[in-house]
């Protein structure tokens, strides 16, 4: 055996297996037992709801608040299209990244919302009967037209500040309304 062969035994000997628990676990049906029974943990509803309200979407990548004044921690590729909007030609901040090390230096983006989820509303007895005996167009149609008065609903007055979805979950088991 060459030396190359060894070490690469030796570092694959060292490493260990990560295992993730399994399932889809959403805030609104937490496996409570498992929690408890794994890792010795309950989280209590104000508890759910805070960490709910930490997560953050932004145009489809996952974030989190870390911080009361609205700081949000997500991946590098996630802003990738606002780093390339705020650069220049004597700045790439794709590149080259940033660091604000107050608050008077950090940069905005534009284009980017950032959606926090508020509440989450089982859907699926309405959205079932809006769509009972139906198939193929219709049944889609009906759907949507479901799916935008429950959205429309839930907006209410609040257009420049709430935005509401009909997430289907479960490949059609479930819907909830996502405020």
């Amino acid at each position: 055996m060459n030396l190359r062969t060894v070490f690469f035994i030796f570092v694959s000997a060292l490493s260990t297996t990560a295992v993730a628990d399994e399932g889809m676990w959403t805030f609104d049906n937490l496996p409570r037992d498992a929690l408890k029974t794994r890792y010795a943990f309950t989280p209590d509803q104000t508890w759910v709801e805070h960490v709910m309200r930490a997560s953050v979407n932004l145009g489809g990548c996952s974030a989190s608040f870390i911080s009361p004044q609205g700081l949000v921690l997500t991946n590098h590729h996630c802003t990738a299209g606002c780093l390339q909007q705020i650069s220049s030609a004597q700045k790439n901040y794709l590149q080259d990244g940033f660091l604000a090390r107050t608050r008077d230096q950090e940069l905005e983006c534009p284009a980017t919302e950032v959606i926090r989820l508020e509440k989450i509303t089982d859907m699926t007895k309405e959205m079932n009967a809006a769509t009972k005996g139906l198939t193929g167009e219709a049944y889609k149609n009906a759907q949507n037209a479901m799916s935008a008065k429950l959205a429309a609903d839930c907006v209410g007055d609040n257009k420049a500040t709430v935005r509401c979805n009909v997430v289907t979950l479960y490949q059609g088991g479930q819907y909830h309304l996502y405020r």
